[in-house]
């Protein structure tokens, strides 16, 4: 099991692109951030869960928090003009074309880009009250965020350009 795990971690550093003098300090990731591109490998496939342009922003702040929101940019507008009369399939496309999520997070090792993620609420229900992994890399006013385990079944990787 260790070694699978062992495994698993190298690929996704060199997914990532860090090696082992690369580090990502907690002074660098603190900040705004916006989504440049977010593609999700899963079995079946590279996906881009949130169309080929996705929209979006994270936000690290300095204290420990964070809050991230991602959409798809094509989202249809709810035709009642009110969201609490949104149809069935109105609502379908919402929830499948946005995620929001906030908490608190802290670079656990700057090596390796590791950053633990306490997700307080999500709109991604099963995240609530839980941790996640993240792997940073900072260079410059450029971000890669990778997810090993996202909610589309498979490893997200993230480019973000900071937000001056």
């Amino acid at each position: 099991m260790k070694k699978k795990s062992g495994f698993a971690l190298a690929l996704v550093l060199f997914a990532c692109g860090i090696s082992a003098q690369a580090q990502t300090s907690t002074k660098q990731m603190s900040g705004n951030w916006s989504l440049v591109s977010l593609e999700t490998d899963t079995s079946e496939g590279r996906i881009q869960p949130f169309g080929p342009a996705p929209v979006g922003y994270i936000y690290f702040a300095p204290n420990g928090r964070f809050g991230s929101q991602f959409m798809r940019p094509d989202v249809p507008k709810v035709a009642a003009n009110n969201r609490l009369k949104a149809t069935a399939e109105e609502n379908i496309a919402i929830a499948l074309g946005a995620v929001a999520f906030f908490g608190e997070w802290k670079l656990v090792d700057a090596k390796t880009g590791e950053v633990r993620l306490h997700i307080i609420g999500s709109s991604y229900p099963n995240w609530n009250g839980g941790d996640q992994t993240r792997f940073v890399k900072v260079s410059g006013d450029a971000m890669t965020l990778v997810n090993p385990s996202s909610p589309s079944a498979g490893t997200s990787t993230l480019m973000l350009s900071r937000v001056r």
